[in-house]
């Protein structure tokens, strides 16, 4: 998702892009837009790729959410990340190919799956758990472009929303005409609804979202009408430093989406 939306935004700027591919035959080239193909396994890159590349952005590994984390997709995820990424430094110092920056994409789970008030740094210490290592091993990976002079950046993602997929995509997803039909169904069906207001006394972190719940975003002017507020069990807000006086809903709901997934990991 976030390279579709990344191809984009540079094609729009003028670049052009390259496309590292697994199997190049299900590319057709297109305007500004070419295909290289690699082989991890075979530790093989097609050297266009690399030689035409004035700056390279890696962004690849296999999804953490898709499949249970058995000890063998544990390996897959991080040889995923952590192969690829060192297999493009070899044949970056193979070539003596000069880049401009080498870009590559890590994760907020470095700092760990867990529940605190903290607020992150990149000089904080990455968690001792799955994740946290997993992240640990890619951005070290990376370092080896930092330490032979190239300029390096390492972007810690979140969870990525879109319409398009991400993890929006394994929410079914209904329209109701009227929400407070639909509430008085969930609770009929014995499901607990939450109301997501900044005014609320009862922190998202004190939530227990083990158990099937709903919960109802407000729209960012208004935020949740009285009367649909009335009937739901209970108000929670996102705690937040600073002068922030709100959140966009969709970068709301993520935030508790993630916690829901969090909890049930």
């Amino acid at each position: 998702m976030i390279g579709s939306a990344l191809t984009k935004a540079l094609l729009e700027k003028g670049y052009r892009v390259i496309i590292l591919t697994r199997n190049i035959e299900k590319h057709s080239t297109e305007e500004n837009i070419s295909y290289a193909e690699w082989d991890i396994e075979k530790q093989t890159i097609d050297e266009n790729g690399i030689r035409k590349a004035d700056y390279i952005i890696h962004l690849a590994g296999e999804n953490v959410s898709s499949k249970r984390w058995t000890k063998n997709r544990k390996k897959q995820l991080i040889d995923s990340r952590v192969k690829t990424c060192e297999l493009l430094f070899e044949k970056i110092k193979e070539k003596n190919k000069t880049l401009k920056a080498f870009i590559t994409a890590s994760g907020t789970n470095f700092y760990g799956t867990i529940t605190c008030d903290k607020i992150f740094t990149e000089t904080d210490v990455p968690a001792n758990d799955f994740l946290g290592e997993t992240c640990q091993q890619w951005e070290a990976a990376a370092d080896h472009f930092k330490n032979a002079g190239i300029r390096t950046v390492q972007i810690r993602t979140g969870v990525v929303l879109t319409k398009h997929g991400g993890a929006l995509e394994k929410i079914a997803v209904c329209r109701v005409n009227s929400l407070m039909k639909a509430v008085d169904e969930l609770h009929l069906n014995g499901i607990k609804v939450f109301a997501s207001e900044m005014t609320a006394e009862k922190n998202l972190f004190d939530c227990d979202f083990k158990e099937p719940v709903a919960v109802v975003m407000g729209s960012e002017e208004k935020g949740v009408y009285p009367a649909l507020m009335k009937i739901c069990d209970e108000r929670i807000k996102i705690p937040m430093k600073g002068d922030f006086e709100s959140l966009n809903v969709s970068v709301a709901a993520g935030i508790i989406l993630y916690e829901a997934m969090k909890q049930r990991m």
